[in-house]
């Protein structure tokens, strides 16, 4: 019965037969774009068909079948005669049900953190059943994840995931409840580019300009002179700047929802000028640029320039943070402008502008 067919609009289609215990069958087609992966799921269903008509197909192979997608959940139940449902949950389903509820609860942004959290998560269990899932192999995650230098906190936010994920099986066993949160080595420690380093990304910036359809100077600019975050930026649209005021205007899309205005730097105004002029339409400034494109782009020129390799493209906001700081020591204004909703948020970057050089060193009883 099961066959490989070309299909015009799709690509490649399978038609196979399912047979249940009970005598009736169910012909099912399913599609790839491919002929190799069509091939291998030739295979896989025929292996199915073959099974399931001689009433030999054990669990294991049912789990496989439908993880797949070669069955659903309710022909799972019927092929192995079990009344367990929550025995055949698989990834996917899983998947969707963690994304209905971060959408709903959760703000834009940190949803979509959430999102790329729970995919590297699902891709590293891929080849594991959620229902066979242990202890072990999620500490096997939590192990390779700290071999990748992610910092504890971002590790535990992952196995808060893992265990949202595995109630929807059991929140009575579920294995990732046994494994505590890892604990912080306290705050983050923030790090501004000193003179040096931006007198030589500066220079590197002028080299590689023509990055990002040349914007990546403009979007440096705007997020060294206004401290905006990579999204925030994308974001602007010409009437956000008001000229007349010398305000940026900050929608309500960002990362902690809230609208704000910053006050324009100098060296800011012939570049929105300019970008008014070229751009008058309702849309953005740079509708086809993505963070992820900006933080490679800025990263490349930090390399050039020889910035540290740890050093991520973000401390160009602590830059701005910092200096604006340290000129004004007016923590409720550079508050106000960097967008943050805690002052303790703020107050983590005095650290960062401290005078290196020890108060000592500045007595003089010298006549």
């Amino acid at each position: 019965m099961s066959h490989l067919y070309k299909n015009s609009r799709d690509g490649w289609q399978v038609k196979y037969r399912v047979f249940f215990p009970d005598g009736t069958h169910k012909d099912k087609i399913k599609f790839k774009k491919k002929k190799t992966e069509a091939q291998q799921l030739l295979t896989d269903v025929m292996r199915l068909e073959s099974l399931s008509r001689q009433r030999a197909i054990k669990k294991d192979e049912i789990k496989f079948c439908l993880n797949m997608g070669y069955l659903t959940k309710e022909e799972a139940l019927e092929l192995s005669g079990t009344p367990d449902i929550n025995s055949f949950a698989t990834w996917h389903e899983l998947t969707k049900k963690y994304e209905q509820w971060s959408r709903e609860q959760c703000r834009p942004y940190t949803h979509s953190v959430n999102l790329n959290r729970l995919y590297k998560i699902v891709d590293y269990f891929k080849d594991i059943s959620p229902t066979e899932l242990t202890k072990e192999n999620i500490e096997s995650y939590i192990s390779w994840r700290k071999n990748n230098g992610l910092h504890p906190d971002t590790i535990s936010k992952d196995l808060i995931i893992i265990r949202h994920l595995l109630d929807g099986i059991s929140a009575d066993t579920n294995p990732a409840r046994r494994i505590p949160l890892l604990k912080g080595d306290g705050e983050k420690i923030r790090r501004a580019l000193s003179p040096g380093e931006i007198k030589a990304f500066m220079e590197a910036l002028e080299r590689y300009k023509h990055l990002l359809y040349g914007n990546i100077k403009t979007i440096v600019l705007i997020y060294l002179y206004a401290g905006l975050r990579p999204s925030e930026i994308l974001r602007l649209k010409p009437s956000d700047i008001d000229l007349d005021n010398k305000k940026i205007h900050v929608q309500g899309q960002t990362k902690t929802r809230k609208t704000r205005s910053i006050d324009i730097h100098p060296a800011l105004s012939p570049l929105f000028k300019n970008l008014k002029k070229k751009n008058k339409a309702a849309a953005g400034f740079m509708p086809a640029i993505n963070s992820h494109s900006v933080s490679r782009a800025i990263k490349e020129i930090m390399r050039i320039a020889g910035i540290p390799e740890d050093v991520p493209p973000y401390t160009l906001r602590h830059s701005f943070v910092s200096y604006l700081l340290k000129h004004t020591r007016d923590l409720t204004y550079v508050m106000k402008m960097a967008g943050h909703t805690n002052i303790k948020t703020t107050q983590g970057y005095l650290s960062v502008i401290e005078d290196k050089e020890s108060p000592m060193n500045k007595l003089n009883f010298t006549p």
